[in-house]
């Protein structure tokens, strides 16, 4: 079982700020290393932060977000955030599975694995539209710091009978446009495994990427090859392998 955990956002578009579950402002934000996070962010207009009993934000300060096809989160350290560069670690996606999900009611899920190497980050997340058009949450990046875990599951003295996390890295590489076949022993097709985006190798186009799902094996699938010595980085994570 991975080790889900919620981070609940919610976005003062008149003010610009990100609040918490408690209507404090968020300036940093603690996450573990390689734990899921279900991201769950409601965005409202009105400047006066108010939720019902679930802490759901009523629909008469709801920003209608269904113009918004997608969702990012970017990280980048010091040196590529003052740079304009590439990223650290970028993940994308909407988890339609979680109830709190509905745009139209101003409320975004998605599923989150930082899979980057523990530090200090700057973080961003954005709502895309099909042509590009984005909402920042928000102009002025959070900082967030991944914490490494003590125990990772792969040190050569763990404990006789302790299973290991199922996870792993990929790369698609210079006229590709996929992975090639992952095997997994016991993968179908209702299974799911967590992608995040490394650092690429050389400066390849910007993709799309999603995933497909088969028995005994997913591939990582991208919009356009990263061309000649480039390569898109990926870490992958199980999060299950049936429904």
């Amino acid at each position: 079982m991975a080790n889900y955990k919620k981070l609940r956002l919610y976005y003062d578009r008149w003010n610009d700020r990100v609040l918490d579950a408690r209507g404090m402002p968020v300036k940093h934000l603690d996450l573990m290393r390689n734990d899921i996070y279900q991201v769950e962010l409601q965005v409202f207009d009105g400047g006066q932060f108010v939720v019902d009993s679930a802490g759901l934000i009523p629909g008469n300060i709801a920003v209608d977000l269904t113009e918004f096809t997608n969702i990012v989160i970017g990280l980048k350290s010091q040196a590529h955030y003052l740079a304009d560069g590439s990223f650290d670690l970028a993940l994308a996606g909407y988890d339609t599975n979680n109830p709190i999900h509905s745009l139209v009611n101003g409320r975004a899920a998605m599923l989150a694995l930082f899979a980057a190497p523990s530090g200090d980050y700057y973080m961003e997340v954005e709502l895309r539209t099909t042509l590009g058009n984005s909402l920042t949450v928000t102009n002025r990046p959070m900082m967030s710091t991944l914490h490494r875990d003590v125990i990772v599951g792969t040190e050569p003295n763990m404990p006789s009978g302790v299973s290991t996390a199922i996870s792993g890295s990929a790369s698609i590489e210079d006229n590709a446009t996929d992975t090639g076949n992952i095997s997994l022993s016991g993968m179908t097709a209702n299974g799911q495994v967590i992608v995040g985006m490394l650092a690429p190798t050389g400066s390849p186009t910007e993709p799309t990427w999603w995933v497909e799902y088969g028995t005994d094996f997913f591939i990582i699938k991208t919009s356009a090859a990263p061309g000649i010595g480039n390569a898109y980085n990926f870490q992958w994570t199980l999060v299950r392998k049936t429904l």
